[in-house]
This record gives C-alpha cells, sequence and structure tokens, in this order.
C-alpha cells in the first residue's frame, strides 16, 4: 500500500518455480516466504515507494513482483492490483486476512491498518496441481487429498468434460487447480506436490476416443 510517500507492506509471500514445467509456471506460493540473512528487510519498503513513484503513483495498493539476488530485490513488476492466482486463499488460510477485500477497501478510501492482526505460526504453501496429458477430462476427484492432515483447502479449476491443453498451445488449460496446505520445515514443496498429484484421481481420454464414442 502506497499512501503519503510511503510504501507499508500487506502481506508477503515466496513464489517457487516448478522445475518439471515449462519455463515460467509456478509450483507453489508459500508464505511466510523465507529470505535470506542478508535481504535488508527494513529497507524494502522505500524501494517500493521509489518504484511506484517512479511509475508516477501517489497512492494506492499494488501487487510487487521481484527476485533476490546477492541479497538485493531485483524489480520484475509492479502493478495497481492485488495479487492474483492462488494468494488470495493462501493468505485467507494463514491469517484470515481477505487480500481482495482489502484492494477494494483500499481504493475506495475506508481501509484502515488492523491492530493486533493475525500473524501464522506455520508456514502455508498453494502448491499447483497440473494435468501431465492431453485430451478430455474424464474425471477429477479431489477426494484423496483430504486424507493428508497437512491439507486445508483443495481450489478445482477444472471440472469432467473440460479440453485439457498442454504447452506450447496453452499454458492455462493444464491447470487442474491447486492445494493449501501446511508445511513443516524440513518438507521439500516439489515432494509434497508430487505426493498431492498421486492422490489426486485423474482421467483424461484421448479426444479421438472421445470422438469415437
Amino acid at each position: 500500500q502506497l499512501q503519503k510517500g510511503r510504501a507499508t507492506l500487506l502481506r508477503e509471500t515466496e513464489k517457487l518455480r516448478a522445475p518439471d514445467q515449462t519455463f515460467g509456471s509456478i509450483l507453489a506460493y508459500v508464505y511466510p516466504p523465507r529470505f535470506p540473512k542478508t535481504f535488508d528487510r527494513q529497507g524494502f519498503p522505500v524501494l517500493l515507494a521509489k518504484a511506484a513513484h517512479s511509475l508516477g503513483f501517489q497512492w494506492g495498493h499494488f501487487m510487487a513482483d521481484y527476485i533476490v539476488r546477492e541479497g538485493r530485490p531485483v524489480m520484475i513488476e509492479m502493478t495497481p492490483r492485488p495479487g492474483g492466482d492462488s494468494i488470495p486463499d493462501l493468505i485467507e488460510a494463514a491469517t484470515g486476512r481477505d487480500m481482495l477485500g482489502i484492494h477494494l477497501d483500499i481504493m475506495s478510501g475506508r481501509y484502515a491498518s488492523p491492530q493486533g492482526a493475525r500473524v501464522s505460526e506455520e508456514t502455508f504453501a498453494s502448491i499447483n496441481l497440473y494435468a501431465n496429458q492431453e485430451g478430455i477430462l474424464d474425471r477429477l476427484d479431489p477426494e484423496g487429498l483430504f486424507t493428508l492432515p497437512m491439507v486445508r483447502k483443495v481450489v478445482l479449476k477444472r471440472a469432467a468434460g473440460d479440453q485439457i491443453f498442454l504447452p506450447p498451445e496453452d499454458y492455462d488449460r493444464r491447470l487442474l487447480g491447486y492445494c493449501i496446505v501446511t508445511l513443516k520445515p524440513a518438507m521439500n514443496p516439489l515432494i509434497i506436490k508430487d505426493r498431492l498429484q498421486g492422490l489426486l484421481g485423474v482421467s483424461i481420454i484421448d479426444r479421438q476416443e472421445k470422438t469415437l464414442k
């Protein structure tokens, strides 16, 4: 949030790339993020305010995307909107805060910083679940995911009958949904993703086979 020349951080999440997917694909978002010890967190809001001012903004609610290189943030994107993808669900599961509602309140001038906002003592992650083949989605059953105590929420983006495409033809329709889980310090999100994928009931049939039926 930028107000009166100062930037205030309302939420921070860590983005993990998916090494088994095409470039730019997201494995998970993690809250709270894990920063290098050399990262200057106190000076970071000053950098955000400068970035917003350089774009001509004097106030607003922004999403900033950056990478940390040698302990310093390198800005990739700053745009006047709330974080998308699974981030609003992740933050609500971890803290109870409605980031989309906060965005609307800020833009309408009704927002007041909460006193004693809940801070999560656990690590949460929203892990993306991707299809591994093209075709027509015949079945998508999340019931097996709820056998894991770590699972807090499952959001499905596809349903039976949907067309599934893979990159480079389409980058969005391979995403079946995401799962919000709690992570212990030693847990590897990539291994957790493989475990979740194994419990998700998925059946994808060939388009030609569907036509013949």
